[in-house]
Formats: C-alpha cells, structure tokens, sequence
C-alpha cells in the first residue's frame, strides 16, 4: 500500500438503525434495520477533497476507486471536490490518487449500500518536488565491447544499458536488468526523488539520485553512476510512446 498520507478525515452520516414506534412510542418491531433514518438515500459512492495540491494539474485518470471487480474514475466537481460514483456497487472499495509531483496515496474506504449522506474523505498530498523542463534519460552500460553490446541477449541473456527516464509530465522508468519499474518523480536541488510502488524489489520504493554533474547522475542507495543519454536514445520512446 502507498504510503505519504498526511491528513484523512472520513465523515459517514446516519447509518444507524431505523426502528418503526407506534403511537405509545414502543416497538413495532417492523423497522429495517439496514436503512438508516433521514429524508433522501443517496447511492453509494464518496467524495475526495484534495489539500496541498498546489500548482498541480491534475488529470482526469488521477483519482480512481477500485471495488471487486469493478473501477472507475472520479470525477471533478465545481466546488473543487472529487466524486467516485460506484455505479450502486457497495462494500470495501480502494481509492488511488496519483498526481504529478506528489507522492501517490492508496487508502481503503467503506461505501455503505444506504446512507444520508456521501462520505467526505479530506486527503493531503506530499509534493516530491518539480519535474525536469525537458525529458531526459540516463544509462548505465554493463558490457563495454560495443559488438557484445548489441548481440548482449542473444550472448549472456540480458540487456546491455540499465536506464533511467525521467520525463518532463513527471513520469519515471528505470530498468536495471529486464523488469520495468514505473513511476513518479520529482527534483529538489541536486536531488532526485523518484516513488515506485509498484517496482519490482530491483530498486527502492522511495529511490533517490545525487546529481553530480550536467551528464552524471548516482544512486543512494546502490552508489551505481549513470550518465546522461545526449543522443536521445531511451527518453522519447518512455515519454512519448506510453512507456511510463
């Protein structure tokens, strides 16, 4: 689950019990306990507010709810809110916010089949800093002998270049061996924070680079070097073909 949750406040309303009384004011006994007492139902489904946004643009794929087998997008209100309609679908749902710039927030959120009122969810995101103006790219080559280079699966099963995309939307993808880790990222001085919490284990969740120079780039965690891509080799494909 993503972590980097600062504030949640979850407001339910009326879900208790309804009983029926007669005229003395005791049990009838024929009440539904399952529908709670107030003038309207509404269908399931919950409202997301957002604080700390900032100057974020945020898409219409980047709050999205997920319930069994059924997901769906949230959809952006006049008054700043998200509303997640669930389509009449109840029970324990998860809500994704994924926003460029800041870390991504999973959480669990119960939708009852009858309530008064939708759920009020208030989430506060944690920036990770402003993406690169420009798309950009890094490498690492693990086999020197360019020919060996080129033919490195067909020879050792295994890619010649580990690489590191960092778009300029704040998207990221870094490969070390042959498994994709998607994400986000952001910089903050010399300091590239990239969050993947869908990564594979080959890299942190949280990876952090040191930027040493205009065309180098290390890794805190592992110490590994990589250099800037200047041909424009790896970048316009992860960027701009859907790659991360």
């Amino acid at each position: 689950m993503f972590h980097r949750l600062a504030a949640l406040l979850v407001l339910a309303a009326c879900t208790g019990g309804a009983s029926d009384k007669d005229d003395t004011g005791g049990e009838t006994g024929g009440g539904d306990t399952d529908t709670p007492e107030c003038d309207e139902i509404v269908p399931p489904g919950f409202d997301v507010w957002l604080t700390g946004v900032g100057d974020a643009v945020i898409g219409p794929e980047d709050v999205r709810w997920n319930l069994g087998d059924t997901s769906g997008y949230c959809s952006l209100e006049s008054d700043g809110r998200f509303h997640c309609d669930t389509g009449g679908a109840s029970g324990a749902a998860e809500l994704f916010i994924n926003i460029s710039g800041a870390h991504p927030v999973s959480l669990a959120v119960e939708i009852e089949e009858f309530a008064c009122l939708f759920p009020q969810i208030l989430v506060t995101l944690e920036h990770i800093g402003a993406a690169f103006a420009e798309d950009r790219a890094y490498f690492i080559q693990w086999i020197e002998d360019e020919e060996e280079c080129a033919n490195s699966w067909e020879l050792y099963f295994m890619n010649c270049y580990a690489t590191a995309v960092f778009c300029a939307d704040g998207d990221a993808e870094v490969i070390l061996s042959d498994i994709i880790n998607s994400g986000i990222y952001g910089t903050d001085g010399f300091t590239i924070t990239g969050s993947f919490p869908d990564g594979s284990g080959e890299i942190a969740d949280d990876e952090t680079f040191a930027i040493e120079s205009e065309t180098t780039i290390r890794d805190t965690t592992n110490g590994l070097e990589w250099t800037l891509d200047t041909e424009g080799r790896f970048a316009p494909y992860v960027c701009r073909e859907g790659g991360a």
